[in-house]
């Protein structure tokens, strides 16, 4: 489906949900919206509307180069976007605002006449240059701001080879604002400078869906908005060192995006921020949420993967003033706990920002680091690795395969003689782990070498880019084939183990319903969540998702997308479909799960799994269905960032004459996590 018609299909959508959602859900109270924060200042209409009428005039104009040319077109995009979305949604807080309309539709036609001449001027600019890309997760087009020193050399993109050193990117996490929607964000990144200025290297500004805490599709983005810059600077060969930085709700995000991708970055810097739930919003013990929302928390509380980043460089930063300076207090102690010390500098008597002197020195530190001058805080020749779940499961040379059980501490430590390749020995000592790969891409490990793993002794069979090693009934032994394929079998592997919002970290595709669901209060329940799921996700995740109706659904559609369903088996063709093949009981009379079950007439399940209408190629794990949920956190936890983490694990069920609210979908009346075969759990 093309950009164009899903734009479509979602504000009929919408426009059908404003005229039904009365009607079928009239015992449901609206959710006021906090994110963006509400509009103060209305434009006049008579503005407003021939603004919104040229920003889709300019969209159907360059709907033919989005199919030609996409990442130039997502350049002019994304201030048609900006524009538009200012104006549907309400993102005006002072009079003046309207004028940033002007400016990104000035801009973005500007543009859009020059591309459709062939002239891409702006990819030459220096300064402050905002860029764009179409997001994989659904298709949107997100802004992004580059500073460009005038006078850094830069290579021709077409001419960059692989191994090539081409300029490093400082990634740049911005804080919390409530207000920086894409029209804002966009209007300030055409002019402002940033907080750190090299000399050396390109800053890059993602939008991080603005206001997510860099969550989610917020992490997603920061790593999409990466790679986008990388190929539109340097091409698809040029591969630069990554710095990754952030202040205040960045600095939570450096430490989250720092902590989950250590092979990805040459250096981390932290700004304030948080890096927990509960002792940052200082939760007492009696008000913490239910268990497995507890459990949730281990997807973002950094302190449970501190050991990830003792393989680079880290330096984090606080205000000696700054109620935030406990984040980096927090970190001190975890890296303490594992006998490291963690880099850390006060700025005397600053609140929530930093001193001079202070950005001089961390400039400092990133350069060093980013020139190899600054050691990882592991000695050489030394790994660690930990995670709470397989959504991250790398560290340089370390991929972890499988897990014995989600959400426990799991640990890799990772020792070899000398360099990587050759016939030296290496030593792993592991925690909660069943399958385990020690490669690198261009690196051989020789025939021969010794390998010592929790005191089993193996030796390396042939000489390989590395080997592979699974735990079966307590032992450990070196498995054949590919280094990274899914064992065959139903398992929780990287990239398919949950829990609901994992689904919204890749790319997906709404299936609408196409009638009535069998029971009035599930359907009153259906329209009601899944128009709030749309509206959410244009207004706080900043995109349009791609919809079908499950009767459009296509082969090719479950080989590329997790299918998001909504709806029942009377009123959706896929969910009818695999609900035969889903450990989930949903008929006449009741909605069950394992030993948990309620009446059909007022409960409604939502689920995440394997699609098994999604039939793999070798080495692909399947796609997510994923049954009547869009992102878990709602408005309420919209509110503080380190609250935005996902509050319901693999699967639920739902009381609906419970009414949806700003905390919940309805009443929870039983959820928990699948094993790691994707059973149901027994009930405790």
């Amino acid at each position: 489906m093309s950009h164009l018609r899903s734009r479509r299909l979602l504000q009929a959508l919408l426009a059908l949900a404003t005229a039904t959602t009365t009607a079928r859900a009239a015992d449901y109270a609206a959710i006021p919206r906090v994110l963006p924060a509400p509009m103060t200042a209305p434009p006049d209409p008579t503005v407003a509307e021939p603004l919104l009428k040229e920003a889709n005039v300019l969209g159907s104009r360059l709907q033919p180069l989005r199919e030609k040319q996409p990442d130039l077109a997502a350049d002019v995009d994304v201030f048609l976007k900006g524009a538009r979305y200012g104006l549907e949604i309400g993102e005006f807080w002072d009079p003046k605002d309207i004028n940033k309309v002007r400016l990104l539709l000035d801009e973005g036609a500007k543009r859009l006449d020059a591309l459709e001449k062939g002239d891409a001027y702006w990819t030459k600019q220096r300064g402050s240059v905002v860029r764009g890309y179409y997001s994989e997760l659904d298709g949107s087009p997100q802004p992004y701001g580059l500073e460009i020193p005038e006078s850094l050399a830069l290579p021709d993109p077409a001419q960059v080879k692989p191994g090539d050193d081409v300029p490093p990117l400082w990634i740049w996490l911005h804080g919390r604002g409530d207000k920086e929607t894409d029209l804002h964000f966009i209007a300030g990144r055409m002019s402002r400078k940033g907080q750190f200025q090299p000399n050396d290297g390109i800053v890059v500004h993602p939008l991080g869906r603005q206001c997510i805490g860099w969550k989610g599709p917020g992490e997603a983005d920061a790593l999409e908005c990466a790679d986008a810059a990388a190929r539109a600077l340097y091409g698809p060969n040029g591969h630069p060192r990554l710095a990754m930085m952030g202040f205040s709700m960045g600095g939570a995000g450096s430490w989250q995006l720092g902590a989950h991708y250590p092979g990805k970055w040459s250096v981390v810097h932290a700004g304030a921020g948080f890096v927990d739930v509960a002792r940052f919003t200082k939760m007492p013990p009696d008000q913490y949420p239910a268990p497995f929302v507890q459990t949730l928390w281990g997807v973002y509380n950094v302190p449970l993967y501190v050991r990830n980043l003792f393989n680079m460089p880290v330096l984090a930063y606080s205000g000696e003033i700054d109620k935030q300076r406990d984040a980096a207090e927090f970190m001190s102690e975890a890296f303490a706990a594992e006998g490291k010390r963690l880099h850390h500098i006060i700025g005397p008597q600053m609140p929530h920002k930093y001193d001079p002197d202070s950005i001089k020195t961390v400039t400092q530190f990133v350069q060093r680091a980013l020139q190899g001058k600054e050691s990882p805080i592991n000695e050489p020749g030394h790994i660690t690795f930990q995670t709470r779940t397989l959504r991250y499961h790398q560290a340089p040379y370390v991929h972890v395969n499988g897990l014995a059980e989600h959400w426990k501490d799991s640990r890799v430590d990772l020792t070899f003689d000398g360099d990587f390749s050759g016939t030296g020995a290496f030593k792993i000592d592991t925690a909660n782990i069943t399958d385990l790969s020690i490669a690198e891409q261009g690196a051989s490990v020789k025939k021969g070498a010794s390998i010592t793993i929790d005191g089993t002794r193996l030796t390396n069979p042939n000489d390989h880019d590395g080997f592979r090693v699974v735990k079966k009934e307590g032992g450990w032994s070196l498995a054949e084939g590919d280094l990274y394929t899914a064992a065959p079998g139903l398992r929780k592997t990287p990239g398919c183990q949950g829990p609901v919002d994992d689904a919204f970290m890749e790319p997906f595709l709404v299936v609408l319903p196409e009638g009535a669901c069998k029971n009035a209060a599930v359907d009153q329940w259906v329209s009601f969540e899944l128009d709030h799921f749309l509206r959410r996700w244009k207004e706080v995740f900043r995109g349009e998702p791609r919809l079908k109706n499950a009767s459009e659904v296509t082969a090719e559609d479950f080989r590329l997308y997790h299918l998001i369903c909504w709806g029942d088996a009377a009123s959706n063709a896929i969910i009818a479909k695999a609900l035969p093949q889903l450990p989930l009981r949903w008929n006449d009379s009741e909605v069950a799960v394992g030993s948990h079950s309620a009446a059909a007439a007022t409960h409604v399940p939502v689920l995440i799994y394997p699609n098994p209408l999604d039939k793999p190629e070798p080495g692909r794990a399947p796609h997510y269905l994923v049954l009547n949920s869009g992102p878990t956190f709602r408005e309420t936890d919209d509110r503080n960032n380190s609250q935005q983490n996902p509050k319901l694990p693999d699967w639920s069920i739902l009381d609906v004459s419970v009414a949806p609210d700003d905390k919940a979908p309805g009443g929870i009346i039983a959820a928990d996590f699948f094993d790691e075969a994707w059973q149901v759990k027994p009930k405790k």
